[in-house]
């Protein structure tokens, strides 16, 4: 499944007609994380000279890091609905998402290390941006222990908290829904410079937001925003 996460975003990104994503799960839970038996799972190589068999793992493990980062690169903001279990991959998988709402029944865990593991497919280096908490990402890396929602919130993983697998994709489903009616240009622009910041000084930030702004302050869904917004009614914005 999580290999064709990246197939799925591909497409996604293209789409003209798709202003916003929201991920969430059929199931009892969002993720288990990685089938370690699946065609991209580590048990599933062949018996290879020691040499071989590392390369094989290294294409793997890069393939599923692109996958995941097709998330973050989708020019669309993606939500992440999260209910149930949330371990190991699904913490990949979310922490690449631009906003995170979960039930309050979560049980987030990066299970890496309760099967020999170091998490490498985004984890890491996503995490610490986003929490700024160094000794408790650390603290659940190494013993693997589960974070429930009230300190997922405190901790800064997910922005809001509600009662039910149902209610947390309602409410991602009525956010995706007010986001989608703003400028697409505005969102990609915003989404590409939020994304720059994390990674850049300020001052390289301002430059790179400048140069956006040098052809995006000449676009038509500013002047129809304007318009709109004169005319007391809804834009009403093109697609991409």
């Amino acid at each position: 499944m999580f290999d064709e996460i990246g197939e799925v975003f591909t497409q996604i990104n293209d789409d003209p007609t798709v202003r916003v994503v929201v991920l969430t799960g059929n199931g009892k839970h969002f993720t288990a994380g990685l089938d370690l038996s699946s065609p991209v799972g580590l048990m599933s190589l062949e018996a290879k000279e020691v040499s071989r068999r590392a390369l094989d793992i290294r294409k793997n493990v890069i393939a599923l890091q692109d996958s995941f980062t097709a998330i973050e690169k989708a020019q669309q903001p993606v939500i992440a609905a999260i209910h149930g279990v949330c371990y190991g991959a699904g913490i990949d998988v979310i922490s690449a998402c631009d906003i995170r709402y979960a039930s309050k029944d979560v049980r987030f865990s990066i299970k890496e290390i309760d099967v020999g593991l170091v998490a490498d497919v985004g984890t890491f280096p996503r995490i610490l941006h986003l929490t700024g908490n160094d000794s408790l990402l650390r603290e659940l890396s190494y013993t693997g222990r589960e974070l429930k929602a009230d300190e997922a919130l405190r901790f800064g993983l997910i922005s809001r908290i509600f009662d039910s697998k149902t209610t947390v994709q309602e409410a991602a489903r009525k956010l995706a829904k007010e986001i989608a009616e703003k400028s697409p240009i505005a969102l990609i622009g915003i989404k590409k410079i939020l994304n720059y910041s994390r990674d850049h000084s300020v001052s390289d930030t301002l430059d790179y937001v400048t140069v956006w702004n040098q052809a995006m302050l000449q676009s038509e869904d500013m002047r129809e925003s304007i318009v709109a917004f004169m005319g007391k009614r809804k834009p009403v914005y093109s697609k991409l």
